[in-house]
């Protein structure tokens, strides 16, 4: 009989990340997780019950102006819903109660030709400190792009001009159905993340976080330590530390690479290298590439989850597979064997140039990055037919170990999810 093991808080915190659509430097695992050691808290019965009873009359009012899109009155109509609606949310379901005004004043920024001037809607306050700014805005399709009154800057770049104006690190924007959390720590860039309203009753996981990381004792009491803008300041540094050692050894499995390609030309002819040195470390550093997209595209679910895929192609699997092996048969028995190289180049050439069988459609991607004749030496075949070069298991394990595994200074090698960073770090 299996057994069913419960989700890690790792598991939780990823669940939820997941159903945010982010941006820049968002919040960490590993920050998340100092506080919320066991998931995101549901919300007390109180705060749920109002978003209840408030949640249809606001839907009602969206979808009579989503069908009439350039009706004035549905739209006046739906204003007017949009704002009871968000005074609920914030009031009552946040727990900002009347620590939320919507007096505001001295925190106006304008667009570069001073044409449009926005100001705060609403700010969490105490005293003469402020917690969060807010930033109601008319329904849109995204809170990602410009807005059409003359200054072509999105709602979330707004705020985050609101924001830096105003030297507060922490704002919510809202148009009703989408609500964004945006961060502008100085000399951090902005990070923002956005939920839907519309799916807080089928997706709690996202609203309970939502209401977590908004909570009033996350902006304005509670231990410093442990507010919001904090966990982001916790987020960005890890992003950082994990970054700075991710590049320190990509760096030396790219030399180990070139060493490895330059190892297994010697003694062939005619020399299956190209005469421009320089390329093969443009290829290896074009190899790390593949294998870092691989990893993130496998990782996030954006390429086939089909267990002919993992079998044939997939790459996530592959640390794991060399590393057995390295202890049931030691590290020196991998120097035989060359097989996670062709299933690289064999995954390469299909995400190019596409691949079907019965049970698995791979589209053709094309691109460069893996294009196979841009470095044709990687696939050129020698007198029996064979790759005339190919790079040993045991290098290609020190390879998936440079992306796969950080060495953080004082701490212990850390296996590195890329669900929790971005491809570009």
């Amino acid at each position: 009989m299996s057994r069913t093991f419960a989700p890690s808080a790792t598991d939780l915190h990823r669940a939820w990340l997941e159903l945010v659509d982010t941006d820049g430097p968002f919040l960490a695992v590993p920050a998340l997780k100092r506080v919320w050691q066991h998931g995101m808290p549901p919300p007390d019965a109180d705060a749920l019950a109002a978003l209840k009873d408030a949640k249809p009359a606001w839907e009602k009012a969206w979808e009579n102006w989503d069908k009439r899109r350039d009706d004035t009155a549905a739209l006046e109509f739906y204003r007017e819903a949009r704002d009871v609606w968000v005074d609920i949310v914030l009031r009552e379901v946040l727990g900002w109660t009347d620590s939320y005004v919507t007096t505001t004043t001295g925190n106006d920024v304008r667009s570069p030709n001073h044409a449009v001037t926005v100001r705060p809607d609403g700010a969490l306050t105490h005293g003469d400190v402020t917690g969060a700014l807010v930033l109601v805005v008319d329904p849109v399709d995204s809170l990602r792009d410009p807005l059409d009154d003359g200054w072509a800057a999105s709602p979330i770049d707004r705020m985050e001009e609101l924001l830096r104006a105003a030297k507060i690190p922490v704002g919510v924007v809202t148009d009703g159905r989408w609500w964004a959390i945006v961060s502008a720590r100085e000399q951090t860039m902005v990070a923002s993340g956005i939920v839907d309203a519309q799916t807080w009753i089928e997706e709690p996981q996202a609203r309970n976080a939502f209401i977590a990381l908004l909570q009033r004792r996350r902006l304005l009491g509670g231990r410093p330590e442990d507010r919001l803008t904090e966990l982001f300041g916790a987020s960005v540094a890890a992003a950082e530390e994990i970054t700075e050692a991710l590049g320190t050894q990509v760096r030396r499995a790219v030399e180990l690479l070139v060493q490895a390609l330059s190892e297994a030309a010697l003694g062939t002819a005619p020399d299956p290298l190209p005469a421009k040195r320089a390329d093969v470390y443009e290829a290896a550093v074009t190899v790390l590439m593949r294998v870092v997209f691989l990893l993130f595209a496998e990782e996030r679910g954006l390429l086939p989850q089909s267990r002919l895929f993992a079998m044939g192609y997939g790459i996530s699997d592959e640390l794991d597979a060399l590393d057995s092996r390295a202890r049931e048969e030691g590290s020196e028995a991998l120097d035989a064997t060359h097989l996670t190289w062709h299933r690289l180049l064999a995954t390469s050439q299909a995400l190019y140039r596409g691949a079907s069988f019965e049970d698995l459609r791979l589209p053709s991607y094309g691109g460069s990055l893996f294009d196979p004749t841009r470095f044709g030496f990687l696939t050129a075949r020698g007198p029996r037919a064979t790759l005339a070069i190919t790079v040993s298991d045991r290098v290609m394990l020190e390879v998936l170990r440079a992306v796969q595994i950080a060495q953080l200074k004082g701490q212990p090698a850390r296996r590195i999810s890329f669900r929790d960073i971005d491809v570009e770090q």
